[in-house]
């Protein structure tokens, strides 16, 4: 669905005072937070005394300041005291919102269902956001602790009054919660779930405030499940609509946050100059500490990309200016995924040596907390650099290792006879270079099907 704003006729029906008190307010709303319809209200008549009364602006000069009629002054009047009230209710729910989520996570899922269904104190729009944040939070790191912040999010906004907020504040509110339990299913691999989730979103926004940051919101997400699906060319336009909002609302930060998305996409099409080019636009338009981690996974990722590419040498360079930022925001989970990536960096230099510690010490650490396929995955690399070493037992002693562990693993029958090619390369001391290389990629793409257990998206995710 495309972008819907307000139309002239609209504009000019609440210049006149010729709306009733709700849908003025609707519109207010909307005006107060679009920049865009508000260049467009400046332009008609009165427009501008609109905009001075609803943003506390002073009016253009040329506008006289003669008295209008009764009707148009009391209908602004009242819905710029509406709008200061809602807003100062929300402030008051958002300060509120930490000690009742705080109170709300020391009981179990069930009864934290009942408790938002039958005790008032929790219907908090404040709390709902914060649930909401906690839920994308952790998509990747816990998955399960997100589905149930999005279901929970969910009740209690279905729980609220559209008397004390607006029907379509609140239906944007419901919308933005079956988004991020449409994504919470999709990462679960609730595909038909998130299906559904996503389309109560689409039909909850058609009757909402038509914020178009909801809407671009509502796309990128969406976006994520359509790649999942491999449908490429519904992802691809749906991410070039969620681009034209953000832009058109002047926020490139979301803009930049969007071309992820479409990383993810070019990851998936095996585009790797295209996804480079991609990263390093997306790395422009991102607002230095809005969201730390996005940043991390911009580079991250536009390493990734480089080392895929094979441009070793502009990966080492962006490594090299971006190791304060990774260090700084770095998971533990990142931390193991660095070391894997710098070991492969120096791989491709010709530092061998290097290559070999970096990878040793990442193979130690997976194996470690028992994640074998990572492991496993960190030892195919490290059989590249054993291979340029002429260390032929160490090699052989690889592929005797992984050979079982990817046995176990649901992954593509192409993939897995890679793995016998190597095993059987390696015995008889015939294993080259391009053998892995290849052996390498058919599992990069198993890898990205989920048999990585320590799997966290960087990409279109969030």
């Amino acid at each position: 669905m495309a972008e819907r704003h307000p139309d002239t006729e609209q504009w000019s029906r609440l210049i006149a005072g010729e709306v009733q008190s709700r849908e003025a307010t609707r519109l207010a709303w909307h005006l107060r937070h679009c920049e865009a319809c508000q260049q467009g209200v400046a332009a008609l008549a009165d427009g501008e005394r609109l905009l001075s009364s609803l943003l506390g602006s002073e009016p253009a000069p040329e506008v006289p300041a003669a008295a209008e009629a009764p009707e148009y002054d009391d209908i602004i009047t009242r819905t710029y005291d509406a709008l200061l009230r809602r807003e100062a209710d929300l402030e008051r729910d958002r300060s509120l919102a930490p000690l009742l989520f705080e109170d709300l996570m020391r009981h179990p899922l069930g009864r934290q269902k009942v408790l938002v269904l039958n005790t008032t104190r929790y219907r908090s729009w404040g709390l709902i956001e914060m649930l909401l944040a906690r839920t994308a939070s952790a998509w990747f790191e816990a998955p399960v602790e997100a589905l149930e912040h999005a279901e929970v999010a969910l009740l209690l906004a279905e729980s609220l009054d559209s008397l004390d907020y607006g029907e379509g504040l609140l239906n944007d509110l419901m919308a933005r919660c079956w988004v991020y339990l449409g994504n919470s299913r999709r990462i679960a691999s609730d595909f038909r779930g998130a299906e559904e989730a996503f389309a109560k979103a689409d039909a909850l926004l058609a009757i909402g405030t038509d914020d178009p940051l909801e809407r671009g919101n509502f796309l990128r997400i969406h976006a994520s499940l359509l790649r999942d699906q491999r449908r490429w060319a519904e992802c691809r336009a749906t991410l070039e609509k969620a681009v034209a909002i953000y832009q058109k609302v002047g926020d490139p930060h979301l803009a930049g946050k969007t071309l992820l998305s479409f990383a993810a996409l070019q990851v998936e099409e095996g585009e790797a100059d295209e996804l480079v080019a991609t990263l390093r636009e997306a790395q422009s338009l991102i607002e230095p500490g809005r969201e730390p981690h996005l940043e991390f996974g911009i580079q991250y990722n536009l390493i990734t990309a480089l080392v895929n590419a094979e441009r070793f040498i502009e990966a080492r360079t962006v490594l090299a200016k971006s190791r304060d930022l990774l260090t700084r925001q770095a998971t533990d989970s990142d931390r193991r995924r660095l070391l894997w990536l710098q070991g492969v960096v120096a791989r491709g230099l010709g530092q061998l040596e290097s290559a070999e510690a970096y990878l040793l010490r990442a193979r130690e650490q997976y194996a470690g907390l028992g994640l074998s396929a990572d492991a496993a995955l960190v030892s195919l690399d490290l059989a590249m650099v054993f291979l340029q070493q002429g260390k032929s037992a160490e090699v052989r002693r690889i592929a005797q290792e992984v050979l079982p562990i990817f046995q176990t693993l649901e992954i593509e029958r192409e993939a897995l006879a890679a793995v016998l090619i190597f095993r059987e390369a390696a015995d008889a001391e015939r294993l080259t270079l391009g053998i892995l290389r290849e052996v390498s990629r058919r599992l990069a793409g198993a890898r990205e099907q989920g048999i990585s257990e320590e799997r966290r998206e960087s990409l279109g995710s969030q």
